[in-house]
């Protein structure tokens, strides 16, 4: 069902065929998932936030 919703969902501007796991794995160290929810259809859709790892500036 994926393969043939994939072009029309496109045209949309997103693109169920992408992982997120996959997306952000080369920022594993500079971000963490607050949040991460079914939203639409059964979870083909999902709520990700995320945010940016704070640095502690001026430690020695």
């Amino acid at each position: 069902m994926k393969k043939i919703l994939r072009p029309v969902v496109a045209l949309m501007g997103t693109d169920i065929g992408r992982h997120f796991e996959q997306i952000i794995m080369p920022y594993e160290k500079q971000i963490r998932v607050e949040e991460d929810a079914s939203a639409l259809f059964n979870g083909m859709y999902r709520k990700i936030i995320v945010r940016k790892h704070q640095t502690q500036q001026g430690i020695s």
